[in-house]
């Protein structure tokens, strides 16, 4: 029986509530999934280094604990903060309390409670994945985009090797489900047809995490892995970019 979109955005933020406490721990150490996000995010500040500039006004959607804010703030932005999660929107108020260019709110990306053309800049990192109507949230992003202002977001590479491999070999030997919430991924094929429909043309794309071993490999042997990893992250832009796990679409709306 299909979830009820409701139902699965209360399962997210459940989710997200019971690791607000720990969430940004998955961006230390020397371990698979911290290379994930600390990939992502070196990619990130890079894509954004044009148009997050002192007076611009930002908004981060799926803020998480707060870890891309410093960013913002360094480079002189207006920034606002949204997520599902009430708990993680808590542990940025209190991280940032009396800062006053940083401002957090509880909502959903689907059905934003601001007024229309606010930002200059649109930040998505790990959460269209999670998102019932991916079509209905890029619209309401377009809507709260100022003229000719850029989105920049995350997505999942269905056909990695590592995702492939994950979907095919690894969960029907070892009869592991995908976690705890099930996740939507895509193709960049996929975004290149929705994001026009949903006033957006893309302007730069890159592709992160070049994990080719997938598991248990990569988590037996992670010395080997993870150095392996880095230094694949040198093709992010290159003919063999779709080996990575998870790309970055940056776009502009067409307004």
């Amino acid at each position: 029986m299909t979830q009820r979109p409701e139902s699965v955005q209360e399962e997210v933020r459940g989710c997200f509530n019971n690791t607000a406490n720990t969430y940004a721990d998955l961006y230390t150490g020397r371990t698979r999934v911290s290379h994930f996000f600390n990939a992502r995010k070196h990619l990130v500040e890079g894509l954004l280094a044009d148009v997050v500039v002192s007076g611009s006004s930002a908004l981060e959607v799926g803020c998480g604990p707060g870890i891309m804010v410093n960013y913002f703030l360094q480079r002189g932005a207006d920034y606002h903060g949204l997520d599902l999660s009430s708990e993680m929107i808590a542990r940025c108020r209190t991280k940032f309390q009396g800062v006053d260019s940083a401002r957090f709110f509880v909502g959903d990306v689907q059905q934003m409670n601001f007024p229309d053309a606010s930002f200059d800049v649109v930040l998505c990192l790990g959460v269209l994945e999670y998102v019932p109507a991916e079509a209905r949230a890029l619209r309401e992003v377009a809507r709260v985009l100022k003229p000719g202002g850029t989105f920049l977001f995350s997505a999942i590479n269905k056909w990695s090797p590592f995702n492939l491999w994950e979907r095919l070999v690894y969960r029907k030997v070892t009869h592991k489900g995908p976690g705890p919430i099930v996740r939507e991924f895509h193709t960049n094929e996929f975004y290149q047809k929705l994001l026009p429909a949903c006033g957006f043309a893309i302007i730069d794309e890159m592709y992160f995490d070049f994990n080719l071993l997938g598991r248990p490999l990569d988590e037996m042997i992670p010395e080997i892995a993870l150095p392996l990893s880095e230094r694949l992250e040198r093709l992010s832009r290159s003919r063999f970019r779709k080996l990575g796990n998870g790309f970055l679409l940056k776009c502009r709306v067409k307004k």
